[in-house]
């Protein structure tokens, strides 16, 4: 029986991250997000049964807008996009970025937040019907075939939400203080949080 990657609502571990100012990169990927939930929304597997089930949910302690259960879901995502590496040790389930979208979504539209949650909530109810356990309840090496199988789906609704999420997530860690120092190396532009106006 798998393990939780982490109890709901759970804090990550690392330093807090920069507060998130909001960019176009950002707006363009959680409205594309909210979108790509419409397209997903009568296909199996999808969200037509998780499509209203986060309206009851309160908001978690030290949220803006997602609820315990979403942020566990986009921790357990951005750890499986974006696990620790010899080189870089520091990972996502660290980096806090269920906060860094979270205040991201401030910035767009009522409805384009609530299609993103809507989404997540289908994203993570998906294996439960193969596997008996949401994806932030499984385990690591569970959740990697679990992403592996939605980044090379023969949907591209379903392989486009996945490669969104993994883009938000890597918005969020490369940029985290902890490894912007790293990634910064790479690029010969301006890099960091608050540089993409």
């Amino acid at each position: 029986m798998p393990a939780p990657a982490r109890p709901p609502g759970a804090p990550p571990d690392g330093p807090p991250a920069e507060p998130v100012l909001v960019t176009r990169r950002q707006l363009l990927a959680l409205t594309a997000l909210s979108a790509a939930a419409g397209a997903l929304s009568t296909q199996a597997g999808g969200l037509a049964g998780t499509a209203i089930s986060w309206y009851a949910r309160p908001v978690g302690v030290g949220y803006g807008f997602f609820s315990n259960e979403e942020a566990a879901f986009v921790r357990a995502f951005a750890a499986t996009a974006y696990p620790s590496t010899p080189t870089q040790p520091f990972d996502a389930a660290r980096a806090g970025i269920d906060h860094y979208i979270d205040e991201a979504m401030a910035g767009v539209e009522a409805g384009v937040r609530d299609a993103v949650r809507t989404l997540l909530h289908g994203l993570d109810a998906w294996p439960r019907p193969r596997r008996l356990y949401r994806f932030s309840d499984l385990d690591e090496g569970q959740r990697r075939e679990v992403l592996d199988h939605w980044l090379h789906h023969f949907s591209p609704d379903i392989r486009g939400v996945a490669g969104l999420l993994v883009l938000l997530a890597g918005m969020g860690y490369t940029t985290h203080p902890q490894n912007a120092a790293f990634f910064r190396q790479m690029h010969g532009c301006a890099y960091g949080r608050g540089t993409d106006a």
